[in-house]
């Protein structure tokens, strides 16, 4: 069974970092209307036996699917530069396969990132009409998938806490493929 076909099926509350379901109180009842999945798996720095130190974002990857054809339309990548802990371990780069060159010669910062993302996004909404948010304007309403809540619901949350850095509210919301398929 197909993707866009399997999720028609089912209803899936999409999940919000407080538990809650996405939009408020609303679930989304209407997921044929989702047809645009955001992919996103973030890289950080990690250390071997070391789960003390917080982690950063080295890579901020997103694919843009299309449910219905399976395609993906669009990709966006892009270094990050961590500033608490510069330095990638060696563990780091063989886990990522990130190299503190990459970093170096590519990466900005967290800041920067989202910035680059939200103008990336911006640019493709209206190349494909979807939005990210529920909206009257638009058919098709995309959101973000993750495996796990790790890089939403605790990786970028915390960093951008940590860091005072803004993100858009859309980041509060996803669908945890990893808890879905544990039903």
């Amino acid at each position: 069974m197909g993707c866009y076909k399997f999720f028609s099926y089912l209803f899936i509350p999409l999940q919000h970092q407080n538990n809650r379901s996405c939009y408020g109180d609303q679930k989304v009842s209407k997921i044929k209307n989702m047809s645009i999945y955001l992919v996103l798996d973030f890289e950080s720095t990690c250390w071997e036996n070391d789960k003390t130190i917080p982690p950063e974002v080295i890579e901020f990857p997103v694919v843009l699917l299309d449910l219905k054809s399976g395609k993906i339309l669009e990709e966006f990548q892009q270094f990050v530069f961590p500033t608490e802990h510069a330095t990638l371990s060696d563990f780091c780069t063989k886990f990522t396969g990130i190299t503190q060159g990459q970093i170096e010669e590519n990466g900005v910062p967290l800041s920067t990132a989202i910035g680059l993302f939200i103008k990336w996004l911006s640019n493709l909404s209206l190349k494909y009409g979807f939005s990210v948010v529920p909206s009257k304007s638009r058919e098709k309403l995309a959101t973000f998938t993750t495996w796990s809540d790790w890089d939403l619901g605790r990786c970028l949350k915390f960093e951008c806490n940590r860091k005072s850095i803004s993100k858009p509210s859309y980041f509060n919301h996803w669908i945890d493929l990893r808890a879905l398929y544990k039903v």
